[in-house]
């Protein structure tokens, strides 16, 4: 080769070279500015808060899905950025909460057909988030994934540190949401020990963590999930870390053994959520509203539940205006769709100043 062409050559292979280097350079000040990270390391909110914080619920429904494929097509460029994968993960999750779910929840009866394809596409969303999550938690913790697959919960999550309680939470919030649209799905069914294990950890690490968001995530496993699912029933219950841990637990909140009803312990959650969230979040009044008063037919109290979350303010949590604003909307929704829920023959059966707020 000619000297000249030599150089030719090599001044095309390093413009090259370096264009790709710009390229991905840029994705990851993209990526990095998306996530709110300053690098590659986990999860960061400022997009997210951009969202939670915004008080027109169309405008962020109708904006999400382009941010959310966004960030699916910088990932398909950068697939490890653990910043980028968080906030996809929490993105699509918080979406097929408020934005799929939720509206099929709320659906006329008649409608059941559309309900039913929202709710299985609001399930795939899940999943779908639970998924980005998790491989941001692999790529923090090597080995991760297997050992949890395997059911070896303490060398899974042997590693972890408070820090990665943001992942360990929304990968448990994604997979509970999922297995709560189809508690008939068997695949789903067999690894809910799994996501106890994520949960405990978090609790483990930071019981305040979400200023009560994870006892509301613990009080819905209490309300819904019998114990033969929670833990590895397999196996004798002394080698099952994941029992120990909770049955210590409750042991410090009801003594001895720990022993309580489902609804005791759920109410135990109900109630640290309410004053970790200092009265900012109306969740926990729906969540105890749903989760406790449908099933055991308390209407009183399920009035009473849903006024107090109508009476919370939006303004006291600027970066959740939008959460408490759905929230609200669906307490509103409880209220005026009492009956479907209650077994009532008049409307004396309700207190009408509960009716009508306290």
């Amino acid at each position: 080769m000619k000297p000249a062409v030599k150089l030719i050559f090599f001044t095309g292979l390093c413009v090259l070279v370096m264009s790709c280097s710009i390229q991905k350079a840029a994705i990851n000040m993209i990526s990095d500015a998306l996530s709110g990270t300053g690098g590659s390391s986990a999860g960061g909110t400022s997009t997210a808060s951009a969202l939670t914080g915004d008080d027109d619920i169309e405008l962020v429904g109708d904006a999400l899905p382009f941010a959310l494929k966004l960030y699916e097509t910088l990932l398909s460029q950068n697939p490890d950025h653990v910043g980028l994968l968080m906030t996809t993960g929490m993105g699509f999750i918080m979406y097929a909460n408020a934005f799929v779910q939720t509206p099929a929840d709320m659906m006329p009866q008649e409608d059941y057909e559309k309900q039913a394809e929202m709710v299985l596409r609001a399930k795939k969303l899940y999943i779908r988030g639970r998924d980005y999550v998790l491989k941001a938690i692999e790529l923090k913790h090597k080995g991760f994934r297997q050992a949890l697959d395997s059911d070896d919960f303490e060398t899974a999550l042997s590693g972890m540190k408070k820090p990665d309680a943001d992942s360990l939470y929304w990968a448990s919030a994604g997979w509970l949401a999922a297995f709560s649209i189809n508690p008939f799905d068997i695949s789903l069914t067999m690894q809910m020990p799994k996501v106890l294990a994520l949960i405990g950890k978090v609790l483990e690490l930071d019981e305040s963590y979400g200023k009560g968001g994870l006892h509301d995530l613990l009080f819905s496993v209490q309300a819904s999930l019998p114990d033969d699912l929670k833990y590895r029933t397999k196996i004798r219950p002394e080698n099952d870390s994941v029992r120990r841990f909770f049955d210590a637990y409750y042991a410090g909140i009801f003594g001895k053994d720990g022993s309580a009803t489902p609804e005791e312990k759920a109410r135990h959650h109900f109630g640290r959520a309410l004053v970790l969230a200092e009265g900012k979040n109306p969740s926990p009044y729906l969540s105890l509203a749903a989760g406790v008063c449908i099933p055991n037919q308390y209407a009183d109290e399920f009035i009473k539940l849903c006024n107090k979350a109508l009476a919370v303010d939006p303004a006291l949590d600027p970066d959740n205006k939008l959460a408490v604003i759905l929230a609200q909307n669906r307490a509103r929704w409880y209220l005026d769709n009492i009956n479907q829920f209650f077994l009532l023959e008049t409307e004396e059966d309700f207190n009408n100043d509960d009716m009508e707020g306290e």
